[in-house]
């Protein structure tokens, strides 16, 4: 990865640094000024200053401490960047050098610098004072709250870790799409920063909006951490900052991070927990570990693993939409079906109604109870961690889990199965081994109920199957009305045996738009089918949809175990289940477990991208939905599929030729389709998140619309079927341009695009549903296309009017604008293989039809200059006409 030096000369940051957060002009604030020397103090002028000390952490979070002492600013450049934890990752405009300085005997002086000579010298006797300050400020914050000065020194149990972090940031092209330092809030105790004596950059967010710290030479910048907000419960603020660059001049600062060692536990000390304010904050070890990974996420730990036991929880816990406000307990009781597999097993009279209420159970609710003889003790136990955070606008689930492959065996990360208590890898074994097998006698069973060979599902199932468990653990939450454990959501497995809690429920299914609860029955599993199993019953058993509720006053334990075809294997509609009342359903997908998570934590059900609707209405909708979803993202989002210098592919403006060309009145993307190796992804937008894959869909379904009309083109004309389709070409290119028309002020003076006919082949137009813009030129006068819902506009470009020899006319249309409204349009152009001569087809050709256009090549190339000039080229392929 390219040093950011090297990438500053000149350059435009790279997208994987353009960050949402707006970086521009900002008020500058009065940040507190506290003296250290007056802490210590008894008289009037050291109890004020510890009034000011209590004030600063309570509302801004930090302060900045003015010392007597300056250390000689040197130029250091700091080595390397952070991590990467995911490709989505917003990266910081930032170099740094990170240093554990204490203890001192865990110092790795490998990694200390030799140059300057001086460094290892100057850093040992900065780190001692830095350590002096930090038990000083420790003592006096505990005295401000009438604590025992020794409070917070004393949760840290003796032992304590210093990190120094050497930041370095250059000058960026971009300091209004970049950030040196992402949004985030520090893991420590209390943070020391030094910073940089002529360059701002320091920003902290308060009451809604980021405000600059302004330099004061020679002073610290004094930061409660984390760690701190945890340990006074909530009364000093751990601010979220952020660190802005220059495009003008670098900057440096110096951070030193104290904070316990992993091993020790912090929580809320005792003396600040009262009926007036309860425990906020729940006791843990080694908090940085998690604040690290939330820092590059773009989230704040402290809403994501430790608010279970807060009063009022942060929003990003909330429901919005159709499940705020209906998320009470109050809905209706549901009898699932109980199955006996011992009758499934047996060849008695009685296995036949087993096997119909197992046809029914499926069907209908998707799920069924299986009663079986052994029990296994429930243990309290606590899963490990939250799901990964993909996105701010992740609506979080209540829950802790542990999450564990349990098969195939050889998959096991032994390392993540806990030790304590004793006996639960023996247990987890056993219970693995017994529901493996029961998953197949299921999978057999069912094949049986749809009058399908017995292995039919199991051998798309596969040999190298999957099983992982999940151990789930829901603490009691205050707000139970507005946050879920877990949010709604169809199972990505084929099949899902879930092990319930014994006294509390939780478990809800949704019904004919009713949400149900699920009662307890005691040693039972509730087996549920999962989204595989309906793509291969081509949608017969339902996956159904469900979510946990959460309650005040119990905690909930669930394990359940998901069985998920081989990797490999692709999954598609059984050929029993195909016919022509009812046909494929599904598309065939590889792999599904991985396209399911993200689509699971953004609220959405990847099963949908991948129903094969046909040209259907509701599949349309969802097309425009593309267009309109990805226009109204933010700029900097949209920028991130910007269209090179000279190229056409990406997002913006059409390319402008000449001073003198008349612009149109439009944002497009535009995208190749065809042929698919020639695609440029890195323009095809990720968000939304369904983009590429219904893109895909659609352009296979174009694919086959194109071969139709240019079939049924030639017939029409007495032609052979192929006529048209040979000159077409088995490398045919296909674009997508999506169209986006703002309300223009002035609708009678511009044109959201300019009188011209199509250079392709085919063009296949889907129109707004409801906003015209439309006209064609007919007998020199503009017509309007009228709006018909669900349809596609088919248009007829300049390459079959050369190929029919002027038969069929490429119509000139234009797009006229409006003050009111938005408009959105999809265009794709169907054309042949660039390497292909295109001429008027010999049949067509005669004394009273002569030849009409000359042999042309590559049509496409030359077509755009000539419509930004508002001329057609196809006049300059007329014989006759030069």
């Amino acid at each position: 990865m390219e040093h950011e030096q090297q990438l500053s000369i000149g350059d435009v940051p790279s997208s994987r640094y353009i960050v949402k957060e707006a970086t521009g002009s900002l008020p500058s604030i009065p940040l507190p000024i506290i003296d250290l020397s007056l802490l210590s103090l008894s008289s009037k002028e050291g109890l004020e200053e510890l009034q000011k000390l209590k004030v600063a952490l309570s509302t801004w979070g930090c302060f900045q401490d003015k010392e007597k002492y300056a250390r000689p600013e040197n130029d250091i450049e700091g080595y390397g960047n952070d991590p990467i934890l995911s490709d989505k990752q917003v990266l910081d405009w930032s170099l740094r050098l990170m240093l554990k300085l204490v203890p001192e005997d865990s110092r790795r002086l490998e990694f200390w610098p030799e140059n300057p000579t001086k460094f290892r010298e100057i850093l040992s006797e900065y780190s001692m004072q830095v350590k002096n300050i930090i038990e000083h400020l420790l003592k006096a914050m505990a005295r401000s709250l009438d604590l025992e000065e020794d409070c917070f020194l004393n949760q840290y149990g003796g032992e304590e870790l210093m990190m120094a972090r050497f930041n370095y940031y250059p000058v960026c092209s971009r300091p209004d799409m970049v950030l040196g330092a992402k949004s985030h809030s520090d893991g420590s105790g209390i943070t020391v920063l030094l910073q940089d004596r002529e360059v701002e950059g320091l920003q902290i967010f308060k009451d809604g909006q980021w405000s600059r710290v302004p330099i004061i030479p020679d002073a610290f910048v004094v930061n409660a951490g984390d760690q701190m907000q945890i340990m006074s419960n909530g009364i000093f603020k751990s601010p979220l900052h952020r660190v802005s660059v220059s495009s003008e001049k670098e900057r440096l600062s110096l951070a030193v991070f104290h904070l316990p060692t992993p091993e020790v536990e912090i929580g809320p000390v005792q003396g600040l927990i009262s009926e007036e304010r309860p425990q906020q904050y729940r006791k843990l070890k080694n908090y940085s570990a998690i604040n690290f990974e939330c820092f590059q996420n773009g989230t704040v730990p402290l809403d994501t693993e430790l608010a279970v036991d807060c009063k009022e929880p942060s929003d990003k816990f909330f429901h919005k939409g159709s499940d705020a406000g209906v998320l009470d307990a109050s809905v209706p009781l549901v009898d699932v079906p109980v199955v006996d597999l011992g009758l499934l097993l047996s060849s008695a009279s009685t296995s036949s109604q087993e096997l119909e209420k197992l046809h029914l159970a499926l069907s209908t609710w998707g799920c069924f109870q299986e009663k079986l003889k052994y029990a296994r003790e429930v243990d309290s136990m606590e899963g490990y961690g939250n799901d990964m955070v993909l996105s701010e606008h992740q609506t979080i689930d209540w829950t802790d889990r542990l999450y564990l492959t349990i098969i195939p065996e050889n998959q096991r990360e032994i390392r993540a199965w806990p030790e304590k208590p004793e006996n639960f890898r023996e247990i987890l074994h056993e219970y693995t081994m017994k529901l493996k097998q029961i998953n197949e006698i299921l999978l057999e069973a069912m094949a049986r109920s749809l009058n399908l060979v017995e292995n039919c599902f199991l051998d798309q199932y596969g040999k190298e199957a999957h099983m992982i468990a999940r151990f789930n653990f829901y603490p009691p939450c205050p707000r139970p009305d507005l946050i879920l454990g877990v949010k709604p959501h169809a199972d990505a497995s084929a099949l899902t045996f879930l092990l319930q809690d014994k006294e509390v429920e939780g478990l809800q299914f949704l019904k004919d738009d009713e949400w149900f609860r699920v009662p307890i029955v005691p040693h039972a599993l509730l087996v549920n089918v999962g989204d595989q199993v309906e793509i291969m019953s081509n949608g017969i058993f339902k996956s159904p949809v469900h979510r946990v509720v959460t309650n005040t006053a119990r905690e909930r334990n669930t394990l359940a175990v998901f069985c998920i075809p081989e990797q490999g294997k692709e999954i598609e509609p059984a050929e029993g289940l195909i016919n022509e009342a009812r046909p494929k359903l599904y598309k065939t997908v590889k792999d599904y477990v991985s396209i399911y998570f993200q689509n699971y934590q953004l609220g959405k059900r990847p099963i949908e991208a991948a129903v094969n609707h046909g040209m259907t209405s509701s599949f349309l909708d969802q097309v425009r939905s593309l267009t309109k979803q990805f226009f109204a993202l933010p700029m900097e989002e949209k920028q991130k599929y910007c269209r090179e210098v000279g190229s056409m592919e990406g997002y913006g403006t059409d390319i402008v030729f000449s001073e003198d060309q008349i612009l149109d009145w439009t944002d497009r993307l535009y995208l190749k389709l065809s042929p698919k190796d020639q695609r440029q992804l890195k323009l095809w937008p990720e968000t939304p998140v369904d983009f590429r894959e219904i893109l895909e869909e659609y352009t296979a379904k174009l694919k086959q619309i194109t071969e139709v009309v240019l079939k049924a083109l030639a017939r029409s004309l007495s032609l052979e079927e192929h006529s048209f389709l040979d000159k077409y070409g088995e490398k045919a290119t296909m674009f997508a341009r999506f169209n986006y028309f703002p309300p223009c002020s002035k609708p009678d003076r511009a044109l959201g695009l300019k009188p011209h006919s199509d250079g392709s082949a085919i063009t296949i137009v889907l129109q707004d549903k409801e906003v015209e813009g439309l006209q064609l030129l007919q007998d020199d006068q503009w017509v309007r296309v009228p709006i018909i819902p669900h349809a596609l506009l088919i248009n007829v470009g300049d390459q079959v009017e050369i190929m029919s020899n002027g038969l069929f006319k490429s119509p000139v249309h234009r797009v006229v604008t409006n003050s009111v409204r938005e408009r959105i349009s999809l265009a794709v152009f169907c054309s042949p293989d660039p390497e292909k001569d295109i001429e008027p087809v010999d049949d067509l050709i005669s004394e009273a039809s002569p030849k009409r256009y000359k042999k042309v090549k590559d049509y496409v190339a030359v077509y755009f200059q000539y419509y930004q000039q508002g001329k057609r080229p196809i006049e300059a392929l007329k014989i006759g006409l030069e």
